[in-house]
C-alpha cells in the first residue's frame, strides 16, 4: 500500500499522568506488570459483564468510538501517543462518556500475515505490539468499560478457528451484544461476512446468531438498535463496487435489508483508515477514520467528476491511494452523543483532543 509516512509537523504537547490511574509496579524489564488483564475480557458468553441488563431508557449520554488504533502499521511511536492521549481525553470527559468502543484492528502483525509468511517474525511484533497497546488501555479509567471489537488485523482476512482463539485468548468474544442506558449495541464479527462462505460453519454460527439478535427477540423494545463491526457494509454508497473496504454487494445488501426491517438505524465500523458515511433507506453507515495511520486519498480526476458513483470508486481503488501518515490533524475519533430521539456523532482529531487535554487540566486548578 505504499510507504509508510510518519508525520507531525511540530512537537506536540506531552500528556501528562494526572488523568491517567496510576500503574504501579511497570518496568521496562517487565512490561505486563499492572496491566489489568480483565478489562479486555469482558465480553464472554456472547454478552459483555456489567452491561446486559440496562435494557430501560436513563437518559443522554456520549460514548467514543474509534477505529484502527492498530499499533506497528505506521510509525509506532506517535501510534502509541496518539492512544496515549485518547486515554487521557476519555478519563477526562467522565462520567459523561459511558464506554469507549474500539472497532477493530488493535494492532497490525498477526502470525505470518502482514509479515511476508515470516510466522515466527509476525508472531513476535503481534506479542510486542499486544504489550504496548494493553499497557496504554490499562490506563483508561476502570469505571469507563472498554468494548472491543475484532478487524481484519485482529483474526485475519478469512477467520479460522486458530486465528479467533488467538483474538479470543487477548479480547473476549468475537461477536455479542450489550446494553447501555436502553440502547441495545450488537458487535458482529465483519470479517466472517467478508471473507468466508454462507456454508462454512463459523459463518452459519455467527449469522444465526447475528439473525436472533436483530429479529428474534421481539420482547424488549430498545430506544435505538445499534450494530457495530469492523469493515463497513459500504463506506459511501450501496452500490459502490465490491473492494476490501466493504462487504460483498449480496452480502451487503441482505444484510442491510434485515437490519433495516430490525429497525437499526447507525451502523459504526472503521477498516476504511479516512472519515466516510452514508444511507441506505434510512439506515446511516459510519465509518470512522483511523486513531493510528491515517490512508491519503488521491484528487479524483476530472474525467470522473461529477459522476457520483465513479468518484467513489476512485475513493475506494487503489488507483485512489496516495499514502499513509500518522499525523495528529488527520487521526481521531468520534464522540457519540445518544439521545432519546437520535445519536449524533462530532469527529475530533488528535489535534483537537489534544487542546482539550490542556484544557481539562487547566480548569482541575
Amino acid at each position: 500500500m505504499g510507504a509508510i509516512i510518519g508525520v507531525c509537523e511540530k512537537p506536540q504537547p506531552k500528556v501528562t499522568e494526572s488523568l491517567l490511574p496510576s500503574m504501579t509496579g511497570y518496568s521496562e524489564k517487565n512490561p505486563l506488570v499492572g496491566i489489568n488483564k480483565p478489562m479486555f475480557l469482558r465480553a464472554q458468553n456472547r454478552t459483555f459483564e456489567g452491561m446486559s441488563k440496562e435494557d430501560k431508557w436513563q437518559g443522554n449520554y456520549d460514548f467514543v468510538c474509534l477505529g484502527d488504533p492498530q499499533i506497528g502499521m505506521g510509525d509506532q511511536k506517535l501510534e502509541e501517543d496518539f492512544c496515549k492521549r485518547t486515554v487521557a481525553f476519555i478519563n477526562g470527559r467522565k462520567p459523561r462518556v459511558r464506554f469507549v468502543v474500539v472497532c477493530g484492528d488493535h494492532t497490525h502483525n498477526l502470525e505470518g500475515m502482514w509479515s511476508k509468511g515470516d510466522e515466527k517474525t509476525g508472531r513476535s511484533k503481534r506479542i510486542q505490539e499486544l504489550r504496548a497497546y494493553k499497557l496504554i488501555w490499562s490506563k483508561l479509567d476502570r469505571d469507563i468499560p472498554l468494548v472491543c471489537v475484532c478487524g481484519n488485523h485482529d483474526v485475519g482476512n478469512q477467520p479460522t478457528d486458530k486465528t479467533i482463539k488467538l483474538y479470543k485468548d487477548e479480547f473476549g468474544d468475537d461477536f455479542f451484544s450489550f446494553w447501555c442506558g436502553g440502547v441495545k449495541f450488537v458487535i458482529l464479527n465483519s470479517q466472517i461476512i467478508q471473507g468466508l462462505e454462507d456454508m462454512n460453519k463459523l459463518s452459519k454460527d455467527h449469522n444465526k446468531w447475528l439473525m436472533k439478535e436483530l429479529v428474534g427477540d421481539r420482547g424488549k423494545k430498545p430506544a435505538h438498535l445499534v450494530c457495530m463491526c469492523h469493515i463497513p457494509p459500504f463506506c459511501w454508497d450501496i452500490e459502490e463496487t465490491d473492494t476490501n473496504f466493504n462487504w460483498p454487494s449480496d452480502k451487503r445488501k441482505k444484510w442491510l435489508d434485515i437490519m433495516v426491517d430490525a429497525n437499526v438505524k447507525k451502523v459504526y465500523c472503521a477498516h476504511y483508515h479516512r472519515n466516510s458515511r452514508g444511507k441506505y433507506r434510512g439506515l446511516e453507515v459510519v465509518v470512522s477514520g483511523a486513531l493510528g495511520t491515517h490512508i491519503r486519498t488521491k484528487p479524483v480526476p476530472d474525467e470522473l467528476l461529477g459522476s457520483k458513483l465513479g468518484e467513489i470508486n476512485f475513493k475506494l481503488s487503489r488507483a485512489g491511494f496516495e499514502a499513509t501518515e500518522t499525523n495528529p490533524k488527520t487521526s481521531g475519533l468520534q464522540v457519540v452523543t445518544v439521545t432519546r430521539d437520535r445519536l449524533t456523532e462530532k469527529w475530533l482529531s488528535i489535534a483537537e483532543i489534544t487542546k482539550k487535554i490542556s484544557d481539562f487540566e487547566s480548569n482541575a486548578y
